[in-house]
């Protein structure tokens, strides 16, 4: 496969088949994503095609300086969001899988580690947690979907979330102290 600013420069050109390969390519990352923002895959699906029919018609919007997939990432963030806001409904699923190989979940991967998380890995703190996360303010839902579903470094948090690193850690910081805090009250542990 060509690399993304290869196949993008070929659409810019007019080559629809770069733009197909491009879609072929980053369709079942766009797709886990909104599912793991939006929570369900009918809504999935429609804030997917609203980033490629997005993608489509950006053409000169995409900087070449810059990385494609952050570009897209973002693109797929906000569509998802703006679905979300329109149908006000909570986001994440907690038994969607991570990759397509669907070995892991976002609970599993968010709360391994530390002692207390371990517990939440389990079925049925999958349930608690999918619960409590949905208390939390949007902006703390959304670092932690970045940071533990996505991985992305502080910095490409920061860029896409156009807050600078430092807030990023801090939000960071009190969105997993708020979900631990609300976990340990909900299952009536001490801290």
């Amino acid at each position: 496969m060509s690399d993304d600013i290869t196949l993008w420069a070929a659409f810019k050109k007019g080559d629809r088949t770069a733009f197909d390969e491009l879609v072929g390519k980053h369709k079942m990352r766009v797709y886990n994503t909104a599912l793991a923002l939006l929570g369900n895959s009918g809504d999935a699906e429609e804030a997917s095609q609203d980033v490629f029919v997005k993608l489509f018609f950006s053409r000169d919007k995409f900087k070449e300086n810059s990385s494609f997939t952050t570009w897209l990432y973002r693109i797929t963030v906000n569509k998802s969001l703006d679905l979300l806001r329109r149908k006000k409904r909570a986001p994440f699923s907690l038994d969607a899988p991570l990759s397509e190989k669907g070995d892991s979940t976002w609970a599993d991967r968010v709360l391994s580690g530390e002692d207390v998380q371990k517990e939440f890995a389990r079925k049925e703190g999958n349930r608690t947690l999918a619960a409590l996360l949905k208390t939390l303010p949007e902006k703390y839902r959304l670092i932690l979907f970045l940071k533990e579903t996505e991985g992305l470094s502080y910095d490409a948090i920061a860029r896409n979330m156009k807050i600078s690193t430092d807030q990023v850690k801090v939000t960071l910081f009190r969105a997993r102290k708020k979900l631990r805090e609300k976990y340990l009250e909900t299952c009536g542990k001490n801290k």
